[in-house]
């Protein structure tokens, strides 16, 4: 197997989640790489969101791997016990990855790929959230965090990174939302704590040194290519690019412009 799927936020989208793992089922995808914002224990919408994305994960025999984002519960994250590689299965199918796991996917004849996450983010509109109901402060990175992100660097070839956050000189979508602050939405304090934490990821990143970075967060769909790394962002719940097609053996990725219409048409649209 050479081809694999990546995922942006789907932020608890029931109908979304439905649609997009049949889409990708159908596409004979057995593995699912998610950038966060999955919603993962989030009050309300737990665990039927993930028992959901069970039922469509056994019809294909599909396995997810979360790597959580800002708007996820983090004390449900953090209080889970997870085995030695650093996962822990909230169901069969679905994997929740604990920051600064490591593990390898295989393809080929004998290869395989190597995977790094590093889940969360700051929320840049905490201020309007209420802690440990619809924020949680541990959604950052730590300096722990950033530091062992650089060891790993240092003990290991990281093929992919898969983050919810992003740094500075990734996509250039994502960088002119990062050059060009709306006060107009969110506050200079709200930016200042984004800011923050994308200092930790562009020093993890730096130490990591992955040939391909992928996360979500920004909703902004791109790819670019540079001397040392492939950058992919991806769209998020009911965006164009929400979804895209990796190829293990080469790195390229083909983005899904839309999920499939008949799908929409059965689980987004009714709003399941």
């Amino acid at each position: 197997m050479s081809s694999i799927a990546l995922a942006g936020d789907w932020h608890g989208q029931l109908g979304w989640q439905k649609a997009a793992l049949h889409t990708l089922g159908r596409r004979g995808v057995k593995i699912v790489l998610h950038a966060g914002d999955y919603g993962v224990g989030w009050p309300g919408k737990w665990p039927s969101f993930v028992d959901s994305a069970e039922s469509v994960l056994k019809q294909y025999d599909m396995t997810l791997y979360v790597t959580p984002g800002n708007h996820e519960n983090w004390n449900w994250i953090n209080s889970r016990e997870y085995d030695d590689v650093g996962f822990y299965h909230m169901t069969k199918h679905a994997i929740l990855l604990r920051r600064n796991t490591v593990f390898e996917i295989p393809y080929g004849d004998g290869q395989s790929r190597l995977v790094h996450s590093l889940g969360g983010a700051p929320s840049i509109d905490y201020q309007f959230r209420s802690q440990n109901v619809s924020w949680w402060k541990e959604e950052m990175l730590t300096y722990g965090d950033v530091l062992r992100a650089c060891e790993i660097g240092e003990e290991y070839d990281v093929d992919i990174m898969m983050t919810h956050d992003a740094p500075d000189g990734g996509t250039d979508r994502v960088q002119r939302i990062i050059d060009n602050p709306d006060y107009t939405m969110f506050t200079r304090n709200g930016f200042a704590y984004a800011a923050e934490g994308r200092a930790l990821m562009n020093h993890a990143v730096s130490g990591v040194k992955p040939k391909m970075f992928v996360h979500g967060h920004f909703h902004a769909a791109d790819q670019k290519k540079d001397e040392t790394t492939h950058w992919v962002s991806l769209g998020c719940d009911h965006q164009a690019n929400n979804l895209a097609m990796l190829d293990l053996a080469t790195l390229d990725v083909e983005f899904i412009p839309q999920l499939d219409e008949d799908l929409v048409e059965e689980y987004v649209r009714v709003r399941r």
